[in-house]
């Protein structure tokens, strides 16, 4: 792992969602500890790759600790951690003072804040806004330096004690940003609060940290949070929407008691009761559990057919549908399974129709099948033809949509 130090040249790119950076350091050859990398970087001047706790200033001084590596642009660094070196020095401090992190103060106020407070002028200000008090500063510029100083000063403070438990430079800066300064609190009281508050952790990460901040096996967060992990999984892995209260209880006796018995019949339907209450899960008169949104949903979906159901009408003969298929796979240049045609006939006729089969099937066929008969059936085809829509869950699936039918999808 390499350890460099060097000062912001350039940012040649940030992301201002996930904080990942790309910026040019200038290198010190004359500090004895970067001397060593001249041989093998060639210049002074190297590319970084980090995610940063906030958008890097020219002129401010990092020490970076990471890999270097060779890439079609030559060797740059991949840092995974950092920490700035220059912002207590008089430099540092106007520079970042005065940055776009602080709007109205510019060089001038910033100059007079350092003079006034000295090189610990950011931890003074964060622990008693009084020490503002008789800089000559307008009360605006006061309340912006005392309000956003609060905010980078707690994340940074955060970041460092992330770090600490073990937590890449991606993950807490995520944290941060999703919790802001309540992330530390919450990793070190309910680290599994992060599994419905910070896209990407889900149980398995949220345990990980959880024993890191050693928070008891037997936790009710933990217990909770990890019969929510198994109804999920079993959503997920079988298709279903909901799992019976009986299989739950099993899966979750089965999972909490690995190592030792810390979960029995009683103390789970006591959770459960817990989580009804709180409204992290539905549970059915028939012992059914669902994942509220999951439910919700489903009831959405079922409200939808329910109408179509009801409110379809024909414009067509039905009479019609058998010869409109045999003329369409001439003009085709194509011959249909029998269950193709059923298909193709049930859609004509059906108001929801649901079609399955593995790959090569001839699903996307009959879907163009599907396409051709309809607009066919129709004295004006290529009005009703566009008045089609297909959708797919990918844009993938999409383009194969578009490649078999002829016909736009998205």
């Amino acid at each position: 792992m390499e350890k460099i130090r060097g000062v912001v040249q350039k940012i040649n790119y940030f992301n201002e969602e996930n904080h990942f950076g790309i910026v040019r350091i200038k290198i010190d050859y004359k500090d004895k500890d970067m001397v060593q990398y001249r041989g093998i970087l060639f210049s002074n001047i190297l590319s970084v790759l980090c995610t940063f706790d906030r958008k890097p200033i020219i002129d401010e001084e990092y020490l970076f600790t990471g890999e270097l590596e060779t890439s079609s642009y030559g060797l740059q660094l991949k840092a995974q951690t950092f920490e700035r070196c220059n912002e207590q020095s008089k430099e540092g401090l106007i520079t970042y003072l005065s940055s776009d992190f602080f709007p109205g103060i510019g060089i001038s106020a910033a100059t007079k804040v350092f003079q006034a407070l000295g090189e610990d002028a950011i931890e003074k200000i964060v622990h008693d806004r009084e020490v503002l008090k008789d800089i000559d500063i307008s009360e605006k510029q006061k309340d912006v330096l005392y309000e956003n100083l609060v905010i980078h000063y707690q994340n940074e403070k955060q970041l460092v004690e992330l770090l600490g438990l073990g937590l890449s430079m991606k993950l807490s800066i995520r944290i941060i940003q999703a919790l802001g300064t309540d992330a530390l609190k919450t990793v070190k009281e309910n680290p599994y609060q992060l599994m419905y508050s910070v896209e990407g952790i889900a149980f398995l990460k949220a345990d990980e940290i959880a024993m890191k901040v050693n928070i008891p096996k037997n936790s009710p967060y933990r217990l909770k949070a990890m019969i929510l992990y198994l109804l999920k999984q079993n959503i997920y892995s079988t298709g279903n929407t909901y799992i019976l209260l009986s299989e739950l209880r099993m899966k979750s006796l089965q999972y909490a008691n690995q190592e030792e018995e810390i979960l029995d019949k009683d103390a789970f339907l006591d959770l459960i009761h817990e989580m009804i209450q709180d409204k992290q899960i539905i549970l059915e008169e028939d012992g059914s559990v669902f994942e509220p949104q999951i439910y919700r949903e489903e009831i959405k979906v079922a409200r939808y057919i329910y109408s179509f159901l009801n409110q379809s009408t024909q414009d067509y003969p039905t009479s019609k549908i058998p010869q409109t298929i045999e003329r369409v796979m001439e003009a085709n240049k194509i011959e249909y399974s029998p269950k193709q045609k059923e298909a193709i006939q049930k859609a004509l006729t059906e108001p929801i129709m649901i079609i399955t089969g593995g790959p090569g099937t001839g699903k996307s066929t009959i879907i163009k099948g599907i396409i051709d008969c309809y607009s066919a059936m129709f004295q004006k085809s290529d009005i009703i033809r566009e008045k089609i829509a297909l959708v797919a869950p990918t844009g993938r699936a999409s383009k194969r949509l578009r490649e078999v039918t002829y016909h736009d999808a998205c």
